[in-house]
């Protein structure tokens, strides 16, 4: 079940906790060691392992704020070598199996943070940095977004539309 966006600004103004943990940034994966790699399994099992009686989450691209709304942060994603984003990148999340939001990161300069969104569906926000360029577009129900909504949104940024094969795993959610 995709998150809500209701559910999503209410575990923003949360703190970290038994059911909630903030990731500013990706789990690193390709070239990473072993080490590197066992964290997101980590971080899964103590939420698992953990008695509770409601639902755990996970938030990625989240910088925590203590007393106040913490913010979503897509402004550092960077390659898994540190090198500027060169082309778009897209990252689901799952909860429970199910896809419950997801980010389409754009190629960007090394440290733009988000300053503005703009909605432009029910489903999908566009992310600008300070400058006015666009860094990301958030999918805020991966189960229920078409790809040519998301084509459109590419269209109207005035960038290529991604190949279908990149947006493929949305199809799949």
């Amino acid at each position: 079940m995709p998150i809500d966006k209701n559910t999503l600004e209410q575990l923003l103004h949360e703190e970290e906790s038994s059911t909630l943990d903030f990731k500013r940034d990706q789990y690193p994966f390709d070239g990473a060691d072993d080490k590197a790699k066992s964290e997101l399994l980590k971080d899964i099992l103590a939420f698992a392992n953990a008695w509770r009686r409601t639902t755990a989450y996970i938030l990625i691209g989240v910088d925590e704020v203590r007393g106040g709304r913490s913010e979503i942060c897509h402004c550092n994603r960077i390659s898994e070598r540190g090198a500027p984003m060169k082309s778009m990148s897209l990252q689901i999340t799952y909860r429970k199996g199910k896809p419950f939001a997801a980010y389409i990161y754009l190629a960007s300069k090394h440290r733009q943070k988000s300053v503005r969104t703009k909605q432009v569906t029910q489903d999908l926000l566009i992310d600008y940095a300070e400058n006015g360029a666009p860094i990301g577009i958030e999918i805020l129900s991966p189960g229920d977004v078409h790809v040519d909504e998301i084509q459109r949104v590419f269209e109207l940024l005035g960038l290529d539309k991604p190949a279908l094969a990149e947006l493929e795993p949305l199809r799949a959610a």
